[in-house]
């Protein structure tokens, strides 16, 4: 069996995607400037949960792990590494008192690759969250049910997502 292969409560019921997953990130990068690394995971994180609330199937296939900071999708640096180059630049960079790490799209989005309630999706993300710091959208993911339902490195069930505070 292929790694990603499966489908499951923990997929939102979508095999694992790599061109999804590198296209919504290609959105992001292109409509939330700056984009930090940590924004960015918030971001997946809310466009699979959101799409799952709405139609009972994530965007991505991506898998969620409870960290400290906030749900990030499992092997997000894998992940991000693969992308590295090709469909975003990583940039590090100061921000404040620390490092963070910039990204910036290479690829453009194909929104060709998404549903007309997909892409209304990713618009209601961007709109309801892609002005607020990496700071602040942890913090709000902090308070999203999926995320209080789990301790630290679990997996995050996608059986939450319709109480997520987003609709």
């Amino acid at each position: 069996r292929r790694i990603g292969s499966e489908s499951s409560i923990f997929t939102g019921f979508r095999p694992f995607s790599f061109l999804r997953f590198t296209h919504v990130v290609s959105y992001f990068a292109h409509s939330s400037s700056p984009l930090y690394k940590t924004k960015l995971l918030k971001l997946l994180w809310y466009s699979d949960f959101l799409a799952f609330k709405r139609m009972t199937l994530s965007l991505t296939g991506a898998k969620y792990v409870h960290y400290p900071l906030g749900p990030v999708p499992q092997y997000y640096e894998l992940l991000l590494g693969a992308l590295e180059g090709k469909a975003v630049e990583i940039i590090p960079t100061m921000v404040c008192d620390h490092y963070g790490e910039e990204i910036w799209p290479r690829e453009n989005f194909d929104p060709e690759v998404f549903s007309r309630d997909e892409l209304d999706v990713l618009h209601t993300v961007e709109t309801a969250l892609g002005r607020l710091s990496a700071g602040e959208i942890s913090a709000r993911s902090h308070g999203e049910a999926p995320y209080k339902s789990t301790r630290d490195k679990e997996l995050i069930s996608y059986e939450y997502a319709g109480e997520l505070t987003l609709s």
